[in-house]
């Protein structure tokens, strides 16, 4: 038989013990308990509240009142190929163990899974960790055991272990890059890893020393400030920088020979980043996706503004990729400390719950405006309203990140903010409004901007378009583009009554179109012209001359109110034939005030 001893500290309970027996004793002064006897042998009391350790059962016999024991080297890190299982001694002497677990989940994951550990020798228990219960970062476990009388122990007690994935030779996604020489072939990217000093000369060994030609590499230090390698000379994890590989030096870029540990970071002690006022490039500082709306969420007291990615152009995006990087902005004049979650660890829909409809009658209303140039293309604009919006900057708006070597854009004025301007413009709802914007671009080639004409409702608002300068205005209802062909000023006219607001600025011949005209498959040339309410009328005169100056018809001769007007011609002379194929010219003459304005330009007439 074995000899039991117990010494057990009673706190603040009262203990009651009636006859001892089998050499047994109570000594209760101190508030210490001591019995003696063997396992199962009777010791004759009759009540006790004794907790912990071992104890008198109903029947008089020392029954076990401890959890299984549970001793293990606490795993740190593993490699993310082939993660070593984990293995534990776990003991219960007299009950025996029943159950024991490991549960786990990856680093970015939102639940738990249970594990069932099995005997391996004796007391040793093991399991395997499958690649589904981790991910690029990692995981987070805890160990169960339980014994037949149910009895629990959890290790840690409260929180969790983290095991980090250990990568050898790692490389940064071939994703990441473009191949190319143009501002369009630039990416954002990042490294989360820290590697020695994360010396960009030591990651990227493999291009070799820096040569202009074959990469460029930048950082964004704010102010529209930019320094190129070898300026810049390491890589800090959680920010963001730009690259461009040439085509025929691209390679995948293995960071360096060694190893790399994921950063440590989990969901019980998240990455920290400080956001200067204005705009920062930041980068993924994990090695999963994150959720920008969730960072949006989490960070309930910093205004933090949309994250935009570059792949080729700018766009909105909610999706940081494993090392993606992009341009955030903050509002303000002092530094910011966010945190970045992982998802599911906020509430989602908070910032992103606010949808609108492409119907201009609603109360929430959204329109985006779209610029294409050759192989440049750009999304970040619009117009819209909403009920809890402002006419000075809000969380509706938006902003157009710094201009890289080239770029392609909408602004609207916007004197009342730091920057100056907005790239999309959301005021209050109201019934009539006019929006002023400018197109602005590197490059002096034609743009053409464009919008969603579909779906703005069934409702008798109106939406158009004018450009200063412009002979005519454009009904954004019935066409979805125009060709810009030089920096202008532009507005958009919103209401019941918004064509009836428009009024020209100055008086306008334009140009004839098309031009070159088809008669037969044309069939008609249009002559625009804009008079502006300085004087209530005007007489206009259009006509249309042979290549030696002889006229062939007289268009238009008419007096005319303030407004945009077009003449038409079917390509027939006075006598109504056809004209034939060759140069003629057209002459638009506006006389107002005794003042004479006169155009003359080439009609060219095609079979």
């Amino acid at each position: 038989m074995m000899l039991l001893s117990l010494t057990e500290i009673v706190m603040g309970q009262q203990l009651k013990l009636i006859g001892i027996s089998s050499g047994g004793h109570v000594s209760t002064a101190s508030g210490t308990l001591k019995l003696s006897g063997s396992v199962g042998v009777p010791v004759g009391h009759m009540t006790t509240n004794l907790k912990g350790g071992i104890m008198a059962a109903a029947s008089g016999s020392l029954i076990e009142n401890s959890p299984p024991t549970i001793e293990f080297d606490v795993v740190t890190s593993f490699d993310f190929d082939s993660p070593q299982p984990i293995s534990a001694t776990i003991k219960d002497p007299v009950d025996g163990v029943e159950y024991a677990a490991l549960w786990i989940r990856p680093i970015g994951g939102t639940t738990f899974d249970s594990l069932a550990m099995s005997i391996s020798t004796g007391d040793n228990y093991t399991v395997t960790i499958p690649g589904t219960k981790y991910d690029k970062m990692g995981f987070e476990y805890y160990l169960v055991a339980r014994d037949v009388t149910l009895k629990r122990r959890r290790v840690p007690a409260s929180g969790s272990y983290y095991a980090y994935a250990e990568i050898d030779k790692p490389s940064i996604p071939e994703a990441r890059f473009k191949p190319g020489s143009k501002t369009a072939d630039y990416r954002i990217f990042t490294v989360p890893y820290v590697i020695g000093t994360n010396s960009i000369t030591q990651l990227f060994n493999e291009l070799g020393t820096q040569d202009q030609t074959k990469w460029r590499l930048f950082s964004y230090e704010g102010n529209n400030e930019f320094k190129e390698f070898p300026q810049v000379s390491s890589l800090v994890p959680g920010r963001g920088y730009w690259m461009l590989i040439a085509e025929d030096h691209y390679q995948t870029l293995e960071l360096t020979s060694s190893s790399a540990i994921s950063p440590g970071y989990n969901q019980a002690g998240l990455f920290e980043l400080t956001l200067k006022p204005g705009w920062n490039l930041i980068g993924n500082p994990y090695t999963i996706s994150i959720d920008w709306s969730d960072v949006q969420d989490f960070n309930t007291d910093v205004q933090v503004e949309e994250l935009k990615r570059f792949t080729g152009t700018y766009t909105n995006t909610d999706v940081l990729e494993p090392f993606e990087g992009g341009f955030v902005y903050l509002d303000g004049t002092i530094n910011k400390t966010i945190e970045i979650p992982f998802k599911g660890q906020s509430s989602s829909g908070g910032r992103k719950g606010s949808m609108y409809s492409s119907d201009i009658s609603s109360e929430s209303w959204k329109l985006d405006l779209e610029l294409h140039q050759v192989d440049q293309h750009y999304t970040l604009g619009g117009i819209g309203m909403h009920p809890e919006a402002s006419l000075t900057k809000d969380r509706y708006d938006d902003h157009n990140p710094p201009r890289f070597q080239s770029y392609l854009e909408v602004n609207f004025n916007h004197p009342d903010h730091p920057l100056g301007s907005f790239s999309r413009d959301i005021v209050p709802t109201q019934e009539e409004y006019k929006w002023t914007f400018t197109v602005d671009a590197s490059d002096q080639l034609p743009i053409v901007l464009q919008w969603n004409n579909l779906g703005l409702g069934e409702n008798d608002l109106g939406l158009y378009l004018h450009e200063s300068g412009s002979p005519s205005i454009i009904n954004m209802r019935e066409v979805n583009s125009y060709t810009i062909t030089q920096p202008s000023l532009f507005q958009i006219y919103f209401g019941r009554h918004a064509e009836e607001n428009i009024a020209p600025e100055v008086v306008v011949a334009g140009k004839a179109f098309p031009n070159p005209f088809n008669p037969f498959s044309s069939g008609e040339v249009v002559f625009p012209f804009a008079l502006p309410p300085s004087i209530n009328y005007y007489h206009v005169n259009i006509e249309i001359m042979d290549g030696r100056g002889q006229r062939v018809i007289n268009v238009l001769s008419k007096k005319l109110p303030a407004g945009f007007h077009e003449a038409i011609w079917t390509g027939v002379d006075e006598q109504g034939r056809s004209c034939l194929a060759g140069m003629y010219l057209y002459r638009i003459t506006i006389l107002q005030a005794g003042k004479y304005k006169t155009v003359t330009e080439k009609l060219i007439i095609t079979n």
